[in-house]
C-alpha cells in the first residue's frame, strides 16, 4: 500500500525584535528582578531612594563649561558634557537639602562654594521636571591694567608692583603695567624715586584691589622738587 505524503505548510517566520524592543525588554526585566536582588543581598532591607538632578555649569558670558566634576556629600556623581550639563542621581529622602561641590577644569575656580539642592521626585513622572541647579566657574586669575602718570620732572622712573620693577615712565611721565592676580586680592604699585631724591613725594605708592572681574586702574602722581617746595614755604627773605 502506497503511502501518501501530505503537503505541510511552512511555519511563518517570526519577525526579529528591534534593538529598541530588546533594550526595553531588558530594562523591564532588570526592574523586575532588582527588588529581589536587593532583598537577597541586604536581607530585605530597602536602600535609599535616588532622585534625578540636572546641573548646568557656565563660565564667563554664560558659556557652557565641559569637564566640571560634581560631588554631593563628598561623593563623586558626574562630569558635565560639552553643553555644560550633567544629569545626576542623588540618594536620599524627598525634602533633603544636599550640599553640592563643584570642581572646575584647570584654570577655573568655582564662583561660589555654597551650593545645595533640595531632593524631589518629578511631577507625574515627567523627567523634564527634575530639580535643576545652576553653577558657575570663573578664571582662577583676573587681569588688571594700571595706567601710571607722573607729572613734573618724572621721566624714566622705575615702576614697581609689589616691590618688583616691571617698567618705567617714558619722557612724558607715562607708563602702563599689566597685573594678573587671584580674585578678591590686592596689589601695590609704586614709583621708585631713589635715584632722584629731589622729587617729592618720595617713593609714592597706591594699593589696588582686584575683585571678581578684570579692571583698569589709574595711578596719577604730581611730583615737585624739594627746592621748589622750600621756596613755597619760605617765601621772600628780607635783607638785614
Amino acid at each position: 500500500m502506497k503511502s501518501r505524503a501530505s503537503a505541510v505548510s511552512p511555519a511563518p517566520i517570526a519577525s526579529q525584535p528591534t534593538h529598541g524592543a530588546l533594550l526595553r525588554a531588558r530594562l523591564r526585566r532588570a526592574r523586575s528582578i532588582a527588588p529581589v536582588c536587593v532583598a537577597l543581598l541586604t536581607g530585605c532591607a530597602t536602600g535609599p531612594e535616588h532622585f534625578g538632578v540636572q546641573v548646568q555649569v557656565r563660565g564667563e558670558g554664560g558659556t557652557p563649561v565641559a569637564g566640571a566634576q560634581i560631588r554631593a556629600r563628598g561623593d563623586y556623581l558626574g562630569t558635565t558634557d560639552t553643553l555644560g550639563l550633567a544629569l545626576l542621581q542623588i540618594p536620599g529622602v524627598a525634602g533633603d537639602r544636599v550640599p553640592v561641590t563643584l570642581t572646575c577644569p584647570k584654570g577655573l575656580v568655582p564662583r561660589s562654594n555654597d551650593a545645595a539642592v533640595v531632593l524631589s521626585a518629578p511631577s507625574s513622572g515627567n523627567v523634564e521636571s527634575v530639580p535643576s541647579l545652576d553653577l558657575a566657574c570663573q578664571p582662577e586669575q583676573r587681569e588688571a591694567v594700571v595706567l601710571v602718570h607722573a607729572s613734573g620732572d618724572a621721566a624714566s622712573l622705575p615702576v614697581k608692583v609689589d616691590g618688583v620693577v616691571v617698567g618705567q615712565t617714558d619722557s612724558l611721565g607715562f607708563a602702563h603695567v599689566h597685573v594678573r592676580a587671584t580674585p578678591a586680592s590686592s596689589f601695590e604699585v609704586a614709583l621708585d624715586t631713589t635715584e632722584n631724591e629731589k622729587l617729592l613725594p618720595a617713593n609714592p605708592t597706591q594699593t589696588f584691589r582686584l575683585e571678581s572681574r578684570d579692571e583698569v586702574f589709574v595711578f596719577d602722581t604730581a611730583f615737585e622738587t624739594s627746592k621748589a617746595r622750600k621756596s613755597k614755604r619760605g617765601g621772600i627773605k628780607r635783607k638785614r
